[in-house]
């Protein structure tokens, strides 16, 4: 696991709009992702969800968890890169950057939150859509069929780990179209206001992921009562 942490792209905020136009300087499909406590947990336990995770072109730490696995193992952890705040600024960027010639894709979630979540990312442009509970070849088969021949994509996969990255890395491996992969987890549905975030001044102290486990215990028990001390432990084997 010390490898994907090393992977990480650490960065300062400040930082962000050189990266942003690095990745849209890269030629064919280029996949972004997160790492944080439990995707750290997945892709201990499971070898898909490792490959996954390493066959992201950029991913970006995300959470207080991830700040402590980078501690642990000599890095410089840097800015909180969490997608729900870094992707709204990414796709805001590559709009600005790339005109009226980008194409925008929408996998992740249901309705209504699919068709609300993709206007308020997108901002009202046009885009095309399918619910996260697709095998992954349907939706290789649903962006070549909207695909127009010019332009360049911005796919955003707002599923859960680690399907969103098992997409991504099948787009990448099948098309060398221009893209920009981005896997998203709940974005879609935080845009869509399906879910609320945290109160600025938890966001401030490191507590969202208290915010979102009281508001869904059944859902987010496992992932957090149970998940946060098996990262503790597991952080502490990787670094011996």
């Amino acid at each position: 696991m010390r490898s994907l942490v090393l992977k990480c792209r650490l960065a300062d905020a400040e930082e962000l709009n050189a990266i942003f136009q690095e990745l849209l300087e890269l030629e064919g499909p280029v996949s972004v992702g997160f790492l944080n406590q439990h995707g750290y947990n997945l892709a201990r336990r499971d070898p898909v969800a490792y490959g996954a995770f390493d066959s992201l072109d950029v991913i970006f730490r995300d959470g207080i968890g991830m700040a402590l696995a980078c501690k642990a193992f000599g890095l410089d952890a840097k800015d909180n890169l969490n997608g729900t705040d870094l992707i709204p600024a990414l796709v805001e960027y590559a709009s600005s950057s790339l005109g009226p010639r980008v194409q925008f894709f929408a996998y992740g979630t249901a309705e209504p939150w699919l068709k609300r979540g993709g206007d308020a990312l997108f901002n009202g442009r046009d885009f095309h859509s399918l619910d996260g509970f697709r095998e992954p070849a349907e939706y290789l088969q649903h962006f070549r069929a909207h695909l127009s021949a010019q332009g360049q994509a911005i796919v955003v996969l707002g599923m859960g780990m680690p399907k969103q990255e098992v997409i991504a890395n099948l787009f990448r491996t099948a098309l060398q179209t221009d893209m920009l992969l981005i896997c998203g987890g709940a974005i879609l549905d935080f845009k869509a206001r399906r879910f609320t975030r945290a109160p600025r001044f938890l966001r401030l102290v490191r507590a969202e992921w208290l915010y979102r486990l009281l508001l869904e215990p059944r859902r987010l028990f496992n992932r957090y009562v149970i998940g946060i001390p098996a990262f503790i432990l597991a952080v502490a084997k990787d670094r011996r």
